[in-house]
């Protein structure tokens, strides 16, 4: 029976402590972990019109700036380039390891900044969770001076956006797939990877955020791609084990 099976984490103990541990801090000193709900790929929270122009970027930041409770003022918006050059015969040029960027956020005496990479713009998705990311570094380090070392400070900064709400967005754009097509009828597909946190993390971060509203698995889960959702399931089921067998 399934009591007598060792209730095993889905995630290492180390990635388990962490997550634990960076959350209780996100719920002590920048918000109440169950003010946010969690954020669906649905018209009733982001109803906009997507037409793969700068518009909708202002539009989103505003709105994602709305659910994060800031400001955006202060932010100047912008975008550049990072598009392979397609060469002939169907080659194309590709950044070190296909590590592109999605978005970049900086600062300096007298501003903030955002820039987005222009592709984003044709994928509504991934333009959300790119926003919320770099929304979450101006919210961490721009407005509250929080700097983690190098890697670190993204995995925060992953952690905080899931913590806002946006954990489906970012569970579902972490791996895309696209086929590109030359001039000449060469082409094929390639992916990308967005964001910083492991899949796996992902869904057991938002697992950690979610038990604590309830005791089963959301309906919402219909939202999330498939092993993503196998990923949040199993987590939601280990800690929901884990919370009866502690009482």
């Amino acid at each position: 029976m399934f009591w007598n099976k060792k209730n095993k984490c889905p995630i290492k103990k180390e990635d388990q402590t962490w997550v634990r541990e960076m959350l209780q801090w996100i719920d002590r000193e920048m918000f109440p972990l169950e003010t946010k709900e969690t954020i669906l790929p649905t018209k009733s929270y982001i109803n906009h019109d997507f037409k793969g122009v700068e518009q909708d970027a202002e539009f989103v930041l505003k709105k994602i700036a709305k659910i994060f409770d800031t400001q955006v003022d202060d932010i100047e918006l912008g975008f550049y380039s990072e598009e392979p050059i397609e060469l002939d015969r169907g080659l194309i040029t590709k950044t070190v390891d296909g590590k592109g960027s999605a978005g970049m956020y900086s600062q300096d005496d007298k501003k903030f900044y955002i820039d987005i990479e222009v592709q984003q713009l044709k994928k509504p998705n991934s333009l959300i969770t790119t926003i919320a990311h770099e929304l979450s570094h101006y919210v961490l380090i721009g407005l509250n001076q929080i700097y983690e070392e190098s890697e670190e400070n993204e995995l925060l900064t992953d952690l905080f956006t899931i913590a806002n709400g946006f954990g489906i967005f970012m569970g579902n754009t972490k791996f895309e797939f696209s086929q590109w097509q030359s001039g000449d009828g060469w082409g094929g597909w390639q992916y990308s990877i967005q964001g910083y946190l492991p899949q796996q993390i992902i869904g057991y971060a938002m697992a950690e955020i979610e038990i604590n509203r309830a005791n089963s698995i959301p309906d919402w889960t219909k939202f999330m791609k498939g092993d993503f959702k196998n990923d949040f399931t199993k987590s939601m089921n280990y800690l929901i084990k884990e919370k009866i067998t502690s009482r």
